[in-house]
């Protein structure tokens, strides 16, 4: 029997047919394709706006990290769980570190969910990753669209609700409910009022169900200066990161916010020493109080570029549609999205596709340095006068509304 057979009578049917995460690298091999780019070096010298990275270096001083190294890290290291509560509004005993949330997200699933009997919820255009971590311990996914109107985006909180009901009375309860604010892919950040009206029916209601809001945008927008408590919201779980804020992507160290008795269960199903003691002592050193500050400015000038790039947008004749935001990103639709990123890759830039998540010709693209942001728009402006779109009238913008198809299921 060859390899391929074996493999195929030894993988369970529900990974082997499964395709697999495809990264921002991935994304661009299968891009270059599809814009029928047959240039080795088209990716060299690429202004990448596609993965949503913080276009500044962390703050590191020179020094040797090599002491302690040679030694298993601790699974919780006290002066990281006190970095995480020092830079964001939870107590120090809730906080369960991880080697990067999608990392964590399945030890979530694995811990409190039954595979074949119970299910998930997500709010579409969302995450993909939550679905990829259900389905892997198969576990089924429900969804319930994101509102789109005109006053914005928000939870269908009446529809969300709905469905809990419906699940408790299938006897398949949803047990686990994933709700990013601020949204990926699409940018805005949920009203904090009634994200905490719907935990509070949950608390009421639905004895099984625990809600994971993921604020990896945090700091990206007015962030309240407190955020609902596990002491009230036991089932409640917060997840953060280090990646977009405090520019350390490239060392995969997240936390999760939950009740002690809950990181009693979830650290059973966490690897052993997940978090790296390099990660740690890089995390440590680039986020001394005394470097935060320049973390804050940093994140306040993206934040005055997003609102620049904004305004921008919506002059241009060729996008149909901006969403409104407040992370480090832009979603917005374009008439023509395999011309448009043609032209932007053979000037050296790149930007995501979205349009599997949010809709048809639908991309996002990172805020970068006001040097690169500039540059970015005038190629945007090349594109106009080499096409010759029609003119639209300043500030009329198409808002159709999200896809609920077969891409949401």
């Amino acid at each position: 029997m060859d390899l391929t057979e074996r493999l195929k009578k030894a993988i369970p049917p529900h990974i082997y047919n499964r395709p697999p995460y495809k990264t921002a690298s991935v994304l661009l091999k299968e891009l270059e394709v599809r814009l029928g780019i047959k240039d080795g070096g088209a990716r060299d010298n690429l202004l990448t706006l596609n993965a949503n990275e913080n276009p500044y270096p962390p703050l590191l001083n020179d020094r040797d990290f090599g002491i302690g190294l040679n030694v298993y890290p601790a699974l919780q290291d006290d002066r990281v769980v006190n970095l995480f509560s020092r830079l964001f509004p939870v107590d120090p005993s809730t906080i369960l570190l991880c080697d990067g949330v999608d990392a964590g997200l399945g030890w979530l699933v694995r811990s409190l969910c039954e595979p074949f009997k119970d299910q998930i919820l997500v709010c579409p255009p969302t995450f993909p990753k939550y679905t990829t971590a259900a389905e892997l311990h198969q576990v089924d996914s429900l969804s319930v669209p994101l509102n789109r109107t005109r006053a914005g985006i928000r939870l269908d909180t009446e529809n969300t609700l709905s469905a809990l009901d419906a699940s408790y009375k299938q006897g398949k309860p949803i047990k686990m409910f994933f709700l990013p604010t601020p949204n990926n892919p699409c940018g805005h950040a949920e009203d904090e009022t009634q994200i905490t009206k719907l935990l509070d029916a949950i608390e009421r209601h639905y004895p099984s169900t625990f809600v994971v809001l993921d604020r990896a945008y945090w700091g990206f927008y007015d962030s309240p200066a407190s955020i609902q408590s596990q002491e009230r919201y036991p089932f409640l779980i917060h997840a953060f990161t280090l990646s977009k804020q405090y520019s350390l992507a490239g060392i995969r160290l997240g936390a999760f916010s939950m009740h002690p008795k809950l990181i009693d269960f979830v650290i059973k199903l966490a690897p052993t020493d997940p978090v790296s003691e390099a990660a740690k002592k890089i995390a440590l050193e680039a986020l001394t109080p005394d470097k935060i500050p320049v973390y804050r400015e940093r994140t306040q000038e993206i934040m005055g570029e997003r609102n620049i790039f904004l305004q921008q947008l919506s002059r241009f004749p060729f996008v149909t549609d901006v969403l409104p935001s407040d992370a480090n990103f832009i979603a917005f639709q374009v008439a023509d999205a395999t011309a448009f990123m043609k032209h932007l890759i053979e000037h050296r830039i790149l930007i995501r596709d979205v349009s599997h998540l949010i809709g048809e010709d639908y991309l996002r693209i990172t805020l970068s340095t006001p040097e690169n942001n500039r540059k970015v728009l005038s190629v945007f402006e090349t594109f106009a006068d080499e096409v010759k779109f029609p003119v639209r009238p300043s500030g009329d913008v198409r808002r159709p509304a999200f896809r609920t198809d077969e891409l949401h299921k």
